[in-house]
């Protein structure tokens, strides 16, 4: 499954949870995912790359902010 630019995903192995904000292809075919994590590590956002295959498409949160954004459009004109 692709996985874009803007996703809200979930870590299989670890405690990341967080937006996807970058996507690189390697030429061996191996896809990375740039994640900007939700919570602060030390006081800070440390942005991870991680294997495509790593993570799971977190659905509700997705479908969430989608739905917040298209009611943000409307409200505007």
């Amino acid at each position: 499954m692709r996985i874009g630019v803007l996703s809200r995903v979930d870590h299989v192995f670890c405690d990341l949870e967080g937006i996807v904000v970058g996507r690189s292809i390697y030429l061996n075919g191996c896809v990375r995912l740039l994640v900007m994590p939700q919570k602060m590590k030390d006081g800070e956002f440390n942005d991870q790359w991680v294997d495509e295959g790593d993570v799971i498409l977190n659905e509700a949160a997705t479908m969430s902010a989608a739905t917040t954004s298209e009611e943000g459009k409307d409200a505007e004109h």
